[in-house]
């Protein structure tokens, strides 16, 4: 039996450590397709973000197209970047990257919109940020909803153990790395690691618990929800794939400089 074909997807992503962690393991993995990043206000700002994620395709030598995004959340106050956690400019203590590739020059509402129309079915939206630009794009041209394959989110908690407020989404009160982003692309890629329950699910917008995840309601249509990991083996898929991150990149660098010199530059 053949291989079966790449699953394409856009990440959509505010890097960030561990968004870096998910785009590097997304690229190196011959299961996935990466066909570009879209990016948003979060762990930094959108203009750092995009520099971020113009570094992070520039370091790998692959050609996913990056589309800036939204600055700002459309119903609230913006939150300052997290930099006690991913430093000043997303990559800890690292300086500021200088990239030297352009951003594709649609927002990334409208990339996401063409990209999924040009090939209804076909894409997977991997979110692994704030979800503003989706709820752009829906705006923007509301068929994506029926043209996106599906969207995986890295968002909420559907139980109440947060960092910053009850409700928040997650750590511990630990200085741990926690494979947040990275988990979102292995519940596309190796689904078997996770224990998902089916049910419907909103989110509280307003108030003291805004942000909070709820199960259940009326009118909600039904979501996998991830409840349960197989933390040993999800590690150990992840660390199995980075590692040849380097030599997926030597690849693409090989096969770019064979492209230079049958075009004759």
């Amino acid at each position: 039996m053949p291989d079966a074909a790449p699953q394409k997807i856009i990440i959509e992503t505010d890097p960030g450590i561990d968004d870096a962690m998910a785009i590097h393991q997304a690229f190196a993995d011959p299961r996935l397709e990466v066909i570009g990043l879209t990016t948003i206000f979060g762990n930094v700002t959108a203009t750092r973000a995009t520099r971020n994620a113009l570094h992070l395709a520039e370091m790998a030598g692959h050609p996913a197209a990056i589309a800036g995004g939204a600055p700002v959340p459309l119903r609230r106050a913006p939150e300052p970047p997290a930099d006690f956690v991913h430093g000043p400019e997303g990559f800890g203590s690292l300086p500021a990257p200088a990239p030297n590739r352009a951003t594709d020059p649609r927002s990334a509402a409208r990339y996401l919109c063409e990209s999924c129309a040009a090939t209804p079915g076909e894409i997977i939206i991997g979110a692994v940020g704030p979800l503003t630009n989706l709820a752009a794009a829906l705006a923007h041209d509301p068929s994506i909803a029926g043209h996106a394959r599906r969207v995986v989110v890295m968002g909420g908690s559907a139980a109440r153990h947060g960092n910053v407020t009850d409700c928040a989404e997650a750590k511990l009160g630990e200085r741990i790395c926690f494979m947040h982003d990275p988990s979102a692309i292995l519940a596309i890629t190796d689904p078997h690691l996770f224990g998902f329950e089916t049910m419907p699910i909103s989110v509280i917008c307003d108030g003291s618990e805004i942000g909070r995840t709820v199960t259940g309601g009326e009118g909600r249509r039904d979501v996998s929800v991830a409840m349960g990991v197989d933390t040993q083996a999800a590690r150990a898929r992840f660390m199995e794939v980075v590692a040849a991150a380097d030599d997926h990149a030597a690849a693409r660098q090989r096969n770019g400089n064979a492209q230079d010199i049958m075009t004759g530059g």
